[in-house]
């Protein structure tokens, strides 16, 4: 590709990622939307709401009976893996349009998310506690 086909080209934001799954996250296991303030270079910032995933296999996640937490040090792993090179080689290209990079930067934010509660999901499971227990 030419440099003249490509006048500005436009990356995926990886802080952006790490927002975005933290504010998704909040609002599943809390079950109330947020409201956002993104300040992108180069756009009009967005004044956003992120609204819970309705996804009922993620239900079990949400205890009404305790606060919920995000487990920091499960989400700092998933994300320090999900954007190294060879995981997600797309973070690391330029794009043509800022739409295309934001459309890759969506998809990084579902795996991790994804990622994120399959895990939570399965430490739920009686025997993956049982085992926990032994060590």
């Amino acid at each position: 590709m030419l440099v003249s086909d490509m006048a500005v080209p436009h990356y995926p934001i990886r802080s952006f990622i790490k927002f975005s799954v933290t504010a998704q996250l909040t609002a599943d296991l809390t079950g109330q939307p947020l409201a956002t303030y993104i300040d992108r270079p180069g756009t009009t910032p967005e004044m956003n709401a992120i609204v819970p995933d309705p996804d009922e296999r993620y239900r079990p996640l949400v205890n009404t009976d305790t606060p919920v937490a995000i487990d920091e040090h499960l989400l700092g792993e998933i994300i320090q893996n999900a954007l190294l090179p060879e995981h997600h080689p797309e973070l690391y290209q330029a794009y043509p349009t800022q739409h295309l990079a934001r459309q890759v930067e969506q998809g990084v934010i579902a795996d991790i998310i994804n990622a994120y509660k399959h895990i939570k999901l399965n430490q739920q499971h009686s025997q993956v506690q049982e085992l926990n227990a032994l060590l």
